[in-house]
C-alpha cells in the first residue's frame, strides 16, 4: 500500500499538501493507525525554525494543559503572521488529545539548562 500511496503522492497536491514529505522520516521511524496524522505532519512539514529544530527537522509540541498548549501555538502563529506581512484575520486551530506510550526524555533537570535559554534556540 506504500508503493501505491507513493505514486498517488507524485501527482496530487492536496495529498502532499496534506501529509507533508514522508521521506523525511525513516520506515522505522513512521507510526500509523488512528491518531497519528498529527504526530507524523509534525515531522513532514519542515522548513520553519523553532525552539527545537532550525528548520531542517520536524517537532511534535505537545503539553500537559491546554492553556499551555494554546500559550505555544499562539507565540509561533504569530511569529509565522508578522513574517507573512498578512491582513488580519482569523485562523481556525485544532487541540488533539493523546497518550505517550514510549518513554520520552525529560529535560527539566538542571543539567539540561542550557536547554531552556529564552533568547538562544540554537541549543535546544
Amino acid at each position: 500500500m506504500e508503493e501505491v500511496y507513493y505514486l498517488e503522492s507524485l501527482t496530487n497536491d492536496r495529498l502532499r499538501d496534506e501529509v507533508g514529505d514522508i521521506a523525511l522520516v525513516a520506515a522505522e521511524d513512521r507510526v500509523s493507525g488512528h491518531g497519528a496524522t498529527p504526530v507524523m505532519a509534525a515531522f513532514t512539514h519542515i522548513g520553519l525554525e523553532s525552539r527545537f529544530s532550525d528548520g531542517r527537522f520536524g517537532v511534535y509540541y505537545a503539553s500537559r494543559t491546554l492553556s499551555t498548549a494554546i500559550a505555544e501555538t499562539r507565540y509561533h502563529r504569530t511569529a509565522f503572521l508578522r513574517y507573512t506581512q498578512e491582513d488580519p484575520g482569523e485562523i481556525d486551530m485544532r487541540a488533539y488529545i493523546g497518550n505517550v506510550l514510549q518513554p520520552l526524555h525529560n529535560v527539566r533537570p538542571a543539567v539540561y539548562d542550557y536547554l531552556h535559554e529564552p533568547n538562544n534556540w540554537n541549543p535546544s
